[in-house]
């Protein structure tokens, strides 16, 4: 029997569509493709990436997934970053952002719009102005209250 390079297992493992090329082999519970070189466990991204460009990821930095698929090995995708960079442009970020941007009412029935939405310039995140005044004033009868019975 003849054993096959990393290469040769390692591309079957791996369905190419027009944009990502999506790893179908082993997945870990950080949610990356998991791929052993022969020596080792590595993430699936890693191995594409080293082995298409011929660069290896220097020591302290991180390959950033530019289409946002942690699963994607498409070597294209794939950017070398700084840790900082990488949490920077992360998905908890885009989440963030776009958490309620579908939403046309708050949860109490208020729309999301015109004059009643405020845009928080920090995250994005999206706000109904009429939930914000009503948590306001519930708070200040509540102190009221408290001052009142001391």
């Amino acid at each position: 029997m003849v054993k096959r390079t990393a290469q040769e297992r390692f591309w079957p493992k791996v369905a190419k569509g027009p944009e990502c090329w999506q790893w179908v082999g082993a997945v870990g519970g950080h949610t990356y493709g998991n791929f052993w070189d022969g020596e080792r466990t590595v993430r699936a991204h890693k191995f594409s990436y080293e082995t298409s460009t011929g660069d290896n990821v220097p020591a302290g930095m991180h390959l950033d997934h530019l289409c946002r698929n942690r699963l994607c090995v498409n070597p294209a995708h794939l950017e070398v970053v700084t840790p900082e960079e990488n949490t920077r442009r992360g998905v908890r970020r885009l989440m963030m952002r776009y958490q309620n941007i579908d939403q046309t009412h708050c949860k109490h029935g208020h729309p999301l719009s015109g004059d009643n939405l405020y845009v928080q310039p920090k995250n994005g995140y999206r706000y109904c102005r009429e939930c914000a005044r009503n948590r306001g004033r519930t708070y200040e009868a509540r102190l009221k209250a408290q001052r009142a019975g001391y």
